[in-house]
């Protein structure tokens, strides 16, 4: 697949848009991590996520590294993805995940009842077998 010049742009504001929210979900784990009265296997759930995330910004910015440097606005053909691509993209579903069985304890915690976690779990397994 060829890759335009208007496409290394795009990559690059993603790029710059995932930095910023990395900077959220830090502030977010952080406030979390000092204010919250959850026992410590949830707690280092939360800290795996994290941990999770900064691997995944790190694989994305050797990703946009990869594309976006040595092209430096000339077109390139990608004939399959990198090992860094296949990486971070697993690594974004293991995130994924990950969060979304967080969501469905919460919402058991709040409303009690089992069937819109259940959906959220029988989503995220249908998810994981799909790829």
């Amino acid at each position: 697949m060829a890759i335009s010049a208007g496409s290394l742009e795009e990559m690059f504001y993603g790029f710059m848009i995932s930095i910023i929210l990395f900077g959220i979900s830090v502030t977010q784990a952080w406030t979390y991590l000092n204010t919250n009265r959850d026992r410590w296997p949830v707690r280092v759930w939360v800290g795996i996520i994290l941990i999770c995330n900064l691997a995944h910004i790190i694989l994305v910015s050797q990703v946009a590294h990869y594309y976006l440097m040595p092209s430096a606005g000339i077109a390139t053909t990608i004939s399959s993805p990198t090992r860094l691509v296949a990486l971070e993209w697993t690594l974004t579903g293991i995130i994924q995940i990950g969060v979304q069985l967080y969501l469905a304890r919460v919402i058991y915690l709040f409303k009690k009842q089992i069937w819109i976690p259940a959906v959220i779990v029988s989503d995220q397994v249908l998810i994981a077998n799909h790829f």
